[in-house]
């Protein structure tokens, strides 16, 4: 673009303005140093500035400012990034200065009309997911002096089908891809960004059949924007398509095609991260995990999830370690003592009551097939130890005495956190008994954990997912102790963990949730969600305070 347009003579009066708006045509980066706020330009410009947490001098985010200058003039694109790298912030970046600079070219046959205007969308599997750059374009826009002295948002739509529309007679959609994207048909698309694509089933549908027919009229781009689902045994079809997409790409982009566009961001790259956090949360990923997660790379987590040499060694570190497996006694109901635990605490393995007890418990659903199982885990030398472990098959599911006799018993014999799943019907009752049965006091060790919800908000993950991946992570570190059992008691739960799979119907699982449970309240015992290790979290907090 060399000349202003006409109807835009009123607006940039001056020759400064005229002379940034030209400027800004063709950088996007200068579109955003000229016409966006100053926060914006901490994070995307050369600008230094000082962290607000670590105190350090810190450099805009160099990845976006690259993959702004090729996407903005490219027909295809495809971004792979990490989780909290950026993407969300580029994308809505990306949208704004389509929506500032662009038009429909008047020889399009839907020039004009008002219906068929220049149109742009943000998909996402969940309508939620796609409103997340709606949010940011608005934050932008009010951050703006300049923007927002034009009136540049005219209407904001947070109905079914929300939109931002703008006073340059160009518009943008949020939608999510329910039903194999048929709320996108009938829009004529100029620009369409598809975020999480590696976690839409139907993404090569969406491609070819949707955006590619959509946009045949008019200009038509299409871009990609994902964190790596994994590949191979371990993906979903959108996963798969997602990688292939990309690899397409990749070698268009090295036989110099400039119509593509691909990028790669990590979590490193992104100024706002510390990287004390990042590398403390590494703490307990996998290698899997972090490739995908920090380095936004493809892995594959394999045809099982849990990886069996590290399991062999868990095993043979627990060669000289026992475990307590509760017995009834036959007559009185009660559990007996097991022969050659520590005198002085009958019921406490060696290290006395002031060790830390971490027991999960997974509540039998069915009456056939499922089993209600109860792990603890005592952390100790810096390793997480099974210690008790007990299973009761064919629990009824609503009587729940049982249950909730043994979580009293196992409180009292291992007192600290004890966390349950209470997702399913079977769950919400054992939630109600032990909010009945148990003494104030016991209630405050008991959490309830939904294995559907997400657990904070930055994470995309739902908790059953979260807490897999904690045990993942605990078992890659060697941080597991399986104990040594002459009858082999605790089979069914190495047999579950060495043929577990991300998809686990038809599986039995209940032993690798209950010491995924068991786990996962180790991981929180900090209760703010950072999962550092003790010695790491206090040199962390002591340089804070420095």
């Amino acid at each position: 673009m060399n000349v202003v347009p006409c109807d835009l003579e009123s607006v940039l009066k001056s020759d400064t303005l005229r002379y940034q708006f030209l400027a800004g045509a063709n950088d996007p980066v200068l579109f955003v140093k000229y016409f966006l706020g100053e926060k914006v330009n901490y994070y995307l410009n050369e600008i230094e500035r000082i962290h607000p947490e670590t105190g350090e001098v810190v450099i805009g985010h160099p990845k976006q400012r690259q993959w702004l200058r090729q996407a903005v003039n490219c027909q295809e694109g495809i971004l792979k990034a990490g989780s909290r790298s950026g993407k969300t912030f580029v994308t809505a970046l990306m949208h704004l200065w389509f929506l500032f600079y662009r038009k429909r070219p008047t020889t399009s046959v839907f020039y004009g009309d008002y219906s068929k205007r220049f149109q742009s969308i943000n998909c996402a599997p969940s309508l939620k997911q796609a409103k997340l750059v709606k949010d940011e374009i608005i934050g932008l826009v009010n951050d703006s002096p300049f923007l927002t002295s034009i009136g540049f948002i005219k209407h904001i739509s947070d109905g079914q089908q929300p939109f931002i529309e703008t006073c340059f007679n160009s518009i943008i959609w949020f939608q999510a891809t329910v039903q194999k994207g048929r709320f996108i048909l009938g829009l004529y698309l100029d620009i369409a960004t598809l975020d999480e694509s590696a976690s839409e089933y139907a993404l090569e549908h969406l491609r070819m059949k949707i955006l590619n027919v959509r946009g045949t009229e008019v200009s038509g781009r299409k871009f990609f924007i994902s964190t790596p689902q994994g590949e191979g045994e371990s993906a979903g079809q959108g996963a798969i398509y997602f990688r292939k997409i990309w690899n397409e790409l990749k070698e268009r982009r090295l036989k110099k095609d400039n119509s593509v566009a691909i990028a790669e961001f990590s979590q490193f790259d992104n100024p706002v991260n510390p990287p004390e956090v990042i590398k403390a949360n590494m703490v307990n990923m996998t290698q899997a995990q972090i490739r995908e997660e920090i380095y936004g790379k493809f892995a594959n987590y394999g045809s099982t999830f849990f990886a069996g040499n590290y399991l062999d060694l868990a095993i043979e570190k627990g060669e000289r370690h026992t475990c307590f497996f509760p017995v009834d006694d036959p007559i009185t109901g009660f559990c007996l003592p097991e022969a050659g635990t520590h005198p002085d605490f009958p019921y406490l393995p060696k290290g006395g009551p002031g060790a830390q007890f971490f027991t999960g418990v997974d509540v039998a659903g069915d009456t056939n097939a499922d089993s209600t199982v109860l792990t603890t885990l005592q952390f100790i030398d810096r390793e997480l130890r099974i210690v008790a472990f007990e299973r009761i098959s064919k629990t009824p599911l609503f009587d729940q005495d049982g249950v909730i006799e043994r979580v009293r018993r196992r409180l009292n014999q291992f007192p600290g956190e004890l966390y349950y799943d209470a997702t399913a019907l079977a769950g919400q009752y054992l939630k109600e008994a032990i909010e009945k049965e148990l003494d104030p006091k016991e209630v405050l060790l008991c959490t309830p954990i939904n294995s559907t919800k997400k657990p904070f908000r930055h994470n995309k993950h739902n908790h059953k997912t979260l807490m897999l991946s904690n045990l993942a992570g605990i078992i890659e570190k060697a941080k597991l102790v399986i104990p040594y059992s002459e009858e082999d008691k605790l089979k069914q739960l190495k047999t579950e963990l060495r043929f577990y799979k991300l998809d686990d119907r038809g599986l039995p699982t209940d032993c690798v949730m209950s010491l995924a449970l068991a786990a996962y309240a180790w991981k929180r015992r900090e209760s703010n969600d950072k999962y550092v290790e003790d010695e790491e979290a206090t040199t962390y907090l002591m340089d804070r305070v420095a």
